[in-house]
């Protein structure tokens, strides 16, 4: 926004924005917001990239400890879950159950 409302009247060693004459500087602002999300985009996948090749640091769990949940693996603890066993039929295309009764 400091792009477009900046004024010298407010700061005289700053520049003015685009709706007072100057419409160079929002575009510098808005090049300065891609370089960023480029490079922290890219330092991002670098680093994900670098946690893929590193055994104990994944991104993912392992599969005994996904099925066995991380609950449970990692505080001790299961997690109360009330569910009331319902065939698919009972559901519609919506995949929520039509009738409880």
């Amino acid at each position: 926004m400091t792009g477009l409302f900046a004024t010298k009247e407010v700061n005289e060693y700053g520049a003015n924005g685009a709706f007072y004459g100057n419409p160079k500087l929002l575009g510098e602002q808005v090049l300065a917001i891609v370089i960023a999300a480029i490079i922290s985009g890219g330092l991002t996948a670098l680093i994900l990239l670098s946690l893929k090749f590193i055994p104990f640091l994944g991104l993912r769990v392992l599969k005994v400890e996904e099925e066995v949940g991380l609950d449970e693996k990692y505080h001790g603890e299961r997690v109360n879950v009330s569910v009331r066993n319902v065939e698919l039929e009972d559901m519609g295309e919506t995949g929520k159950v039509k009738s409880l009764d």
